[in-house]
């Protein structure tokens, strides 16, 4: 037997508890009645509402206009309850909070429509509401990692660097080894470190302590010395500077401009397949400049594409290649500062490009 897309919605909610506040009795009893045909279980309220809801605990309250009273408003909100007021009267009204409301109680397609509604809307701020709650906690983490490591990384530096100078003065066989373990050890610190100044940049970022810090920038020399650094780090880089402006001087903040095409280099060198060709195109206008950053790496699934300007986030795909999943998160937040816009297109196994739009004037 088919069933209507009405009643499988209704299935996939569950069976709906609302609580009806009412002041005159038979309003009650006729929307009780109503509901309890559309499939909602019902219970009413008529002083004893405080105590209907602790024990009843409704998905929902149907709250008539003359019940709109700061007592129950309150307790609605202490029991973070979704409410829908009616008028018995069936006519236009307007109330003194912002709730949804009804004009028409008592035709039941519209009763079920709002109350459906209603519901959702609430949901998906409840699932709003938990998302920045876990965004702050993971920020609150990053910052605690953040603080509690600085210090002792800046004691392991500085302990490697008293130590190599003391086997420098003895040159032995033995003596280079220890320096080649130092060497190691050293550049696993800075790899920490350096993932420490991207969390502590990212929280500054989110908590809107960024300083913005405008220069001169001759677009076209700052972006040849930016893929002159990638090329030190990525012996295999092969980075192609197509510039497509003439007007190429503007007034930006270096650190931030660096930072965003930095890590979208440095993530398409990264995940290319060697000897590949990364294209990095610059568009500029009067108003707003375009960066464009292209590879022919292993892509992003469709998965992974809402997910990795997420902090900490990895693609399903990129198995034993290296990160810290901190880059993209950073340069979305630092594109939002500065008003702009990132894009993405991609195919897994096929590449990925990565469009970055920014106001010439942040």
């Amino acid at each position: 037997m088919l069933r209507s897309a009405k009643q499988t919605d209704l299935d996939c909610m569950s069976i709906v508890k609302v609580l009806i506040i009412a002041k005159e009795h038979w309003i009650t009893l006729d929307l009780k009645y109503r509901l309890q045909r559309l499939g909602y279980k019902t219970t009413v309220a008529l002083e004893d509402f405080q105590d209907k809801i602790s024990a009843e605990q409704p998905d929902l309250v149907l709250l008539d206009r003359q019940s709109v009273e700061s007592e129950i408003m309150g307790a609605i909100e202490a029991a973070q309850l979704p409410a829908l007021c009616f008028n018995a009267e069936n006519q236009p009204f307007e109330i003194p909070v912002d709730l949804p409301y009804l004009t028409n109680p008592y035709q039941e397609t519209f009763l079920d429509t709002a109350i459906r509604s209603t519901l959702r809307q609430h949901r998906t701020q409840l699932k709003l509401a938990q998302q920045l709650n876990d965004n702050q906690n993971q920020l609150q983490l990053l910052h605690t990692v953040d603080h509690e490591l600085r210090t002792p990384l800046s004691t392991i530096l500085i302990t490697s660097d008293w130590i190599e100078l003391i086997e420098q003065e003895e040159l032995s066989a033995r003596s280079l080894q220890k320096l080649d373990h130092l060497a190691l050890a050293r550049n696993s610190v800075r790899q920490m470190a350096d993932f420490l100044d991207r969390t502590s940049l990212f929280c500054r970022c989110q908590a809107g302590k960024l300083v913005w810090k405008p220069i001169q920038i001759n677009l076209s020399a700052f972006c040849n010395t930016l893929i002159a650094e990638v090329d030190q780090i990525y012996r295999s880089a092969n980075i192609d500077f197509v510039c497509m402006s003439s007007n190429l001087v503007i007034e930006f903040d270096e650190m931030i401009l660096r930072q965003i095409l930095i890590n979208l280099l440095s993530n398409a060198v990264k995940y290319s397949n060697c000897g590949s060709t990364v294209y990095l195109k610059l568009i500029c206008h009067s108003e707003r400049m375009i960066f464009q950053i292209q590879d022919s790496g292993i892509g992003i699934s469709e998965r992974d594409r809402d997910l990795i300007f997420a902090p900490l986030y990895r693609g399903s795909n990129v198995e034993a290649i290296p990160g810290t999943g901190m880059g993209l998160a950073i340069v979305q937040q630092l594109v939002s500062v500065c008003r702009g816009s990132i894009t993405v297109e991609s195919t897994p196994a096929i590449g990925s490009t990565f469009t970055v739009t920014l106001p010439v004037k942040a």
